[in-house]
């Protein structure tokens, strides 16, 4: 919700500064996903959770290898995310 004469930024209730100065970035994405902040056991469980999906495939760190150092992040970010879809191909059901 924003009400820019009042001053009022909202998301789900929740002021949007407030969120950006006390709020971690985890929780603010189990903000996102769930649409409440979590409570420390909600917390602990989700950071759990995306902690055993961190890990990077290496054939994702060989990409970023083959890559220019002046190339541009957007054209970086486009190949990268094409060869998840080769790497993680074994997600799809379409197949």
């Amino acid at each position: 919700y924003i009400d820019g004469p009042a001053g009022v930024c909202l998301y789900r209730g929740y002021p949007v500064q407030e969120l950006c100065e006390k709020a971690e970035a985890l929780e603010c994405a189990h903000l996102l996903l769930t649409g409440e902040l979590p409570d420390m056991e909600q917390r602990f469980r989700f950071e759990a959770e995306i902690k055993k999906h961190m890990l990077v495939h290496e054939k994702i760190k060989a990409m970023y290898k083959n890559f220019t150092i002046n190339a541009h992040p957007m054209a970086i970010m486009v190949a990268v995310v094409g060869g998840l879809s080769s790497i993680f191909s074994e997600l799809d059901p379409t197949d």
